[in-house]
């Protein structure tokens, strides 16, 4: 149980969210003020929300974490998913403390029926932006999958882990405020293993 404590305390602690700016892409002027086109710089905030599901008895532990960027009228102008799932295994009464890789890590390798887990979330990262939180609050699901038929088609999982990730990334007190003249952004989250 303490290695379980330990591996939630690192992956939050750890869990980094990189976002880079590109500058190539101008995002507003006002011609009147702006006659130049010089971007006009822009606040945004950087958010990582983390929903946990487990199971004690199976030994089970899921961690998925969402990186979120908002700008000043808090739409998502960018989202990114990761999750870690563990089984724990106890053979002649050892725990296997050996960390699993994190399905961002695993990419491709990480299939479902329908896709990868990687192909399919950033179906759901891309429908995300643009959303508030009240928006993504009232997206429909039916038996934790988005009904939306715009996206459900590309995202076929239960997202139930996800959204609510968002939810607490939104809702997180931890948030990182910025300044950008840039609307490119890129972000990854990067993991640590002990």
């Amino acid at each position: 149980m303490k290695r379980i404590v330990s591996l939630l305390i690192a992956l939050l602690l750890v869990a980094t969210a990189l976002v880079a700016c590109n500058n190539k892409t101008p995002e507003e002027t006002t011609p009147d003020n702006n006659a130049n086109n010089t971007p006009v710089e822009k606040t945004y905030n950087l958010a990582i929300g983390v929903a946990v599901a487990k199971d004690l008895a199976g030994l089970k532990l899921d961690e998925t974490v969402a990186t979120i960027v908002t700008d000043a009228d808090g739409k998502i102008v960018l989202c990114r998913f990761d999750c870690l799932s563990h089984t724990m295994k106890i053979t002649d009464g050892v725990l296997d403390t050996k960390a699993p890789a994190s399905k961002v890590v695993l990419g491709d390798n990480y299939m479902m029926p329908s896709g990868s887990w990687a192909t399919q979330t950033a179906k759901l990262e891309s429908f995300l932006v643009g959303k508030t939180q009240a928006e993504v609050a009232a997206i429909v699901l039916n038996g934790g999958k988005l009904t939306d038929a715009e996206i459900a088609a590309g995202c076929t999982f239960d997202v139930t882990d996800l959204l609510k990730a968002v939810n607490n990334a939104f809702n997180s007190t931890e948030k990182v405020t910025f300044k950008s003249t840039s609307t490119n952004f890129t972000a990854g989250l990067s993991e640590v293993r002990t």
